[in-house]
Parts: C-alpha cells; sequence; structure tokens
C-alpha cells in the first residue's frame, strides 16, 4: 500500500518513516462496514496516526480523489508549520476543503509541525524552498521556478524534496 504514495504519509506528505501505519478515511467506529474497505484505508505516518481525529469530515480531501495533489494545496515553512495556499477568494470551496483537512487531520498540530520542521531540516535538500507567490508554476505538478532576484520562503512538499534523492 505505501508504494501507492511512493512511502509518504496520504495525509501531510511526510515520509512513513520507521512506524508506518495503515489508517482508515472514515473512522471504524461510525462505519463498522467499511473496516476492510480498501478505498477507505491508506498509509499514514506514526505522527498523523496519533493525533487525527476519530470522526469524519464531510468537506476534508481524499487523498485518492481525482485532481488531488497535495502540493496544490499545501506548503510548509521551515518551521514545519502548514499553509493553505488554495485562493480563498478566487476558489472559496477548495479553501474550505483545505482548511477541513487541516482540521480533521490536525496538520497545524504542534507535535505534526515538529516532526515536519526536523525532517525538513535533516533533509539534504531542504535549503531550497519555493517561493511564496509563484513566477512560473507548472500546475499539474505544482512545480515552481525561481527567479534569481526572488527571496526563498516555503519549503516544497515533501514529495519534491524525496523525489530528487
Amino acid at each position: 500500500m505505501a508504494e501507492s504514495t511512493a512511502g509518504h504519509c496520504a495525509y501531510c506528505d511526510n515520509l512513513l518513516g520507521r512506524r508506518p501505519t495503515i489508517d482508515h478515511f472514515l473512522p471504524k467506529c461510525d462505519n463498522p462496514h467499511l473496516v476492510y474497505e480498501w478505498t477507505n484505508l491508506y498509509p499514514c505516518c506514526d505522527g498523523c496516526q496519533e493525533v487525527k481525529l476519530d470522526k469524519s469530515e464531510p468537506a476534508a480531501l481524499r487523498p485518492d480523489e481525482d485532481g488531488y495533489e497535495f502540493s496544490l494545496y499545501f506548503r510548509y515553512d521551515s518551521e514545519g508549520r502548514i499553509r493553505v495556499i488554495v485562493d480563498k477568494k478566487k476558489n472559496p470551496v477548495e479553501w474550505d476543503r483545505a482548511m477541513a483537512t487541516i482540521r480533521l487531520f490536525k496538520l497545524d498540530n504542534r507535535y505534526l509541525t515538529t516532526l515536519r520542521a526536523n525532517a525538513l531540516t535533516a533533509h539534504p535538500h531542504a535549503p531550497q524552498r519555493w517561493p511564496q507567490k509563484p513566477v512560473d508554476a507548472d500546475s499539474a505538478r505544482g512545480y515552481i521556478n525561481l527567479r534569481s532576484d526572488q527571496t526563498p520562503c516555503e519549503y516544497r512538499p515533501f514529495r519534491a524534496l524525496y523525489a530528487r534523492d
């Protein structure tokens, strides 16, 4: 199952680490009929498994839905804090869905923030960051080319970092 996310957590995009888990997107207690349903199971890092709410959030982004890519919704700063990059005014529905995802998985939780900051600091490509406002973006992948006069201010999503390894 971890191959489906290239060894990354389906929720926070960090590497699964030494203790990967499988998570039920819709909680077992409310959906016992989905306990063994493949479409309700996702590879999850230990941190997300530990802090995820045991409830469902209908608006939350599902990692396997068409067109979903973590980097199109979220960015991390050097301290591991998550930020929604969807424009609230231009696309309020997707912004609300991104915020629902943060609430459900507690992606702004201090514990997860610390784990991400440590992972970003330890990674050999971590100094290369994303700009706050993209100049030249490939929307299909979320990759951004920096101009030499731009100030780097946000880290790439984990998959973009680890794709270089």
